[in-house]
């Protein structure tokens, strides 16, 4: 991969001499830096070094790996609300997608787009929509009352799910259509 093409903060001398050549030592002398035979002021050299390092390790922002999105059914009919959470099978972060009013999602991991490859349990809870009685019982000091699922309880259980899912590299689309019996 070659992060740092999409980088604008570095420029092509930078980007050649970082991927092609390994840089020498570089030797401070009254307040210049001394980088193949060549003298620099100091800050600026030191700040050169360190963008492409910076950019190698972190990459310009362009997310995960992997993308995941879809779409989500109850016995064919499409989630208004809900989120689908995948939990990975082996450490790691877990990444999420909200529902959206057409039963779409999009995971994210942390505020980052997409998620690590690999295999992963997946959940899925949405909640009826709340309604005017739910609000006029909601509890003494005004919190939201709790609603009630509208999913099977089996879907929000990262044990008892019965949905899979095998992230590879790259963009991929998975729907899940959940079962209420």
């Amino acid at each position: 991969m070659d992060f740092l093409s999409e980088c604008p903060l570095v420029t092509a001398a930078q980007k050649h001499a970082t991927l092609s050549m390994p840089l020498p030592a570089p030797a401070v002398c009254s307040r210049k830096l001394h980088i193949a035979g060549r003298a620099w002021p100091a800050r600026l050299s030191l700040l050169c070094l360190i963008m492409p390092a910076l950019s190698v390790l972190t990459g310009c922002g362009g997310g995960l790996p992997a993308s995941v999105s879809g779409r989500v059914t109850l016995d064919g009919v499409a989630l208004t609300t809900g989120l689908v959470t995948f939990v990975p099978t082996k450490v790691g972060p877990l990444a999420y997608g909200p529902i959206d009013d057409h039963g779409q999602y999009a995971v994210q991991t942390g505020s980052q787009r997409g998620l690590e490859p690999g295999d992963y349990v997946v959940t899925v809870a949405a909640n009826a929509p709340p309604t005017d009685a739910a609000h006029t019982a909601s509890g003494p000091h005004n919190t939201e009352p709790m609603l009630p699922l509208i999913t099977p309880l089996n879907y929000a259980s990262r044990d008892r799910t019965p949905l899979k899912a095998s992230v590879q590299p790259g963009s991929q689309t998975l729907d899940f259509d959940l079962r209420s019996q």
